[in-house]
């Protein structure tokens, strides 16, 4: 059997914020006719943390599509406080699973 094309993302907004005790990443896509937000909070604490994606209606309110247990990703990520870590870089991969489940969901 062979594999399915990739889902392809036009970035519409990528934004990362960060404090002593959280980070958090977001980022916007288009795929197809669907707008994708994947918002991730990395949080000192693993109760804390969380990895979602939504997809956006025209008023841009959110949809819950999918979601990570933090349990899969807490460990293998920087603790917040670390001035140098990169939000953007260190949640990407995260970010692009998401990014996938969701667009499976959409055209599923």
């Amino acid at each position: 059997m062979i594999d399915p094309p990739a889902p392809v993302y036009i970035t519409l907004d990528d934004n990362t914020t960060g404090t002593r005790q959280r980070y958090t990443y977001i980022r916007i896509v288009r795929s197809g006719d669907h707008r994708i937000r994947v918002r991730i909070d990395r949080d000192t604490y693993r109760a804390q943390s969380s990895a979602t994606a939504e997809v956006l209606s025209e008023h841009l309110t959110g949809t819950h599509l999918v979601s990570e247990d933090p349990s899969t990703w807490h460990d293998q990520t920087t603790p917040p406080g670390h001035w140098s870590v990169n939000c953007s870089h260190e949640l990407a991969d995260l970010a692009e699973r998401l990014l996938i489940r969701a667009t499976t969901v959409l055209n599923g």
